[in-house]
């Protein structure tokens, strides 16, 4: 008779936080990583953006970016653990004013911090079990940007906007 069995078995919870660990592949280190290679594509110690999109389940991160050659012009780059593909020529109207929607990557110091402003969301709502999906970098006025870190459970979901900082605007349950 063959018997069989697990040895050295985990508990449901540490269970899932294992999952939800091991589930992102996005470190804080690749954000920073990431614009650094961006300045260094554009030849720029400071890129100026309009937005950045970043996804913690794929790590891909999608940057808008003015042109340091030609300003009125705006592209979009997309990063998972390296670019993929060309820059791509965003259409930008006769009425968009770039200036009042624009920041620059030295703004954005929040971004490193992304663990922390995680845990800010939980603290406030009580929520231990959310974890981060989505991260949007927007701006508030010219060269004010706001983070906004969208999380989830089972059970829940939020939303906290920062400063690009890092210090808190705003948390609410979704």
């Amino acid at each position: 008779m063959l018997l069989a069995g697990c040895i050295g078995a985990t508990d449901r919870a540490d269970f899932t936080d294992e999952v939800n660990r091991r589930r992102s592949i996005l470190r804080p280190d690749l954000v920073t990583e990431a614009l650094d290679a961006l300045a260094e594509r554009l030849g720029t110690d400071d890129p100026q953006l309009t937005s950045i999109s970043i996804s913690i389940d794929s790590g891909t991160q999608v940057f808008e970016v003015r042109d340091p050659q030609q300003p009125a012009n705006l592209d979009r780059y997309t990063w998972s653990l390296g670019w993929r593909g060309d820059p791509e020529p965003q259409v930008v109207s006769a009425d968009d004013d770039l200036d009042a929607r624009t920041f620059r990557a030295s703004r954005l110091r929040g971004l490193g911090r992304l663990a922390r402003l995680q845990q800010v969301v939980r603290d406030r709502l009580g929520l231990p079990d959310l974890r981060l999906e989505t991260v949007t970098v927007r701006a508030a006025g010219p060269d004010r940007p706001e983070l906004v870190l969208t999380l989830g459970s089972d059970r829940a979901g939020a939303i906290g906007t920062f400063t690009g900082g890092g210090e808190p605007i705003e948390v609410r349950r979704t």
